[in-house]
C-alpha cells in the first residue's frame, strides 16, 4: 500500500499530531472490516444523529397531547430535536462535530436555505428551553401555544436540513 501512496498524503501524514494520528489509524481499523469507506460512515453518523432528532420531536409532540400538556418537557425535546438535526447537517457539511450549543448556531453551513433565520430561531429556542428547564417562575416561553412554535421549528428544520443533505448528494444508508 504505501508503494502506492502519493507522496502528497504521506507530507500529510507527518503533519498529523499524535491524537490525529491515532484517531486516524482508529477509524481506518473499523472501516476495513465492515467494508466502509468514510463517506459511508459519515452518512451513517448523519441518519443516527437525524433519528435521534426525530426522537426528540416525537417526544416533544407527546408531551403536549397530555392532559394536561407538559410544555416544560416539551420545548426541551424540541429543543433537543433543533439541536441534533443542526449537528446532522453540521457534521456533513464539515466532516466534524461541534457540541457546545453556541457552536452548532454559529457552525451552520452558509449555503443552508434561510441560514440566518434558522440560526435565530434555533438561538430563541434554546432561549426558551433554558427558561423552562431552568426557572421556577418562567417569564416566558412555558405555554402550551409556545411550545408548539417550538415543535413546528423543529417539523420545518428537520424537513430542510434533510432537503439540503439530499441536494448536497448525501443518502441515507
Amino acid at each position: 500500500m504505501l508503494q502506492t501512496t502519493p507522496e502528497s498524503v504521506l507530507a500529510e501524514v507527518t503533519k498529523a499530531t499524535q491524537p490525529q494520528f491515532k484517531f486516524v489509524a482508529l477509524a481506518l481499523d473499523h472501516i476495513a472490516p465492515v467494508g466502509a469507506g468514510v463517506t459511508e460512515l459519515a452518512d451513517a453518523v448523519v441518519a443516527d444523529r437525524l433519528a435521534l432528532s426525530k426522537t426528540h420531536l416525537m417526544s416533544a409532540e407527546r408531551l403536549l397531547r397530555l392532559r394536561p400538556p407538559e410544555v416544560r418537557g416539551a420545548t426541551s425535546r424540541a429543543y433537543y430535536s433543533l439541536y441534533h438535526a443542526a449537528r446532522a447537517c453540521i457534521f456533513h457539511f464539515r466532516r466534524g462535530d461541534f457540541d457546545q450549543h453556541a457552536d452548532v448556531v454559529s457552525k451552520l453551513p452558509d449555503d443552508l436555505p434561510q441560514v440566518d433565520t434558522w440560526r435565530n430561531r434555533i438561538k430563541d429556542a434554546r432561549e426558551q428551553r433554558n427558561e423552562c428547564d431552568y426557572s421556577p417562575y418562567p417569564k416566558q416561553g412555558c405555554t402550551k401555544a409556545e411550545a408548539s412554535k417550538v415543535v413546528q421549528t423543529a417539523r420545518e428544520f428537520i424537513d430542510g436540513v434533510e432537503a439540503y443533505l439530499v441536494a448536497r448528494g448525501w443518502t441515507a444508508p
